[in-house]
């Protein structure tokens, strides 16, 4: 059996690993007890960094996901997020961790271990625009 909060757990660390390596400090990871979850929106990780590339503050927003475990409702909730809290110079994303995994090529009998990869998906103003359009916002 596999514990899938460990896993989430893991992909959390992976995620604040590599904004650390962007060059963002973590402000934020969701936690988990036996009784309750502390998050941040539908938002695993927060990173910050003093300034991005044109000058100024920038803030990280990262909800990461295993193997596709995400539907459109939870793209709409980021979507929102974005509208109502983030600032124009943050950055909101969908980060999907696909697992290693053992594959045979294509005309071999042997397998291959594909490594883990992540897939982002970065919420972008023209998708706000569109949600914006869909509830009449507008």
């Amino acid at each position: 059996m596999i514990n899938r909060a460990g896993k989430g757990r893991n992909n959390e660390l992976l995620c604040i690993h590599i904004l650390e390596g962007r060059g963002f400090k973590k402000f934020f990871r969701s936690t988990r007890t036996k009784w309750q979850a502390i998050d941040y929106g539908p938002m695993d990780v927060v990173a910050t960094r003093a300034k991005d590339e044109s000058g100024e503050p920038c803030t990280h927003f990262v909800s990461c996901k295993t193997n596709g475990s995400y539907n459109d409702a939870h793209v709409l909730e980021l979507i929102k997020f974005k509208h109502l809290y983030a600032h124009s110079t943050d950055i909101v994303e969908l980060w999907d961790f696909h697992d290693a995994k053992w594959v045979r090529q294509k005309g071999s009998t042997q397998k291959i271990l594909r490594p883990k990869t992540v897939h982002v998906s970065t919420i972008e103003e023209t998708s706000v625009i569109k949600w914006q359009k869909e509830l009449s916002l507008i």
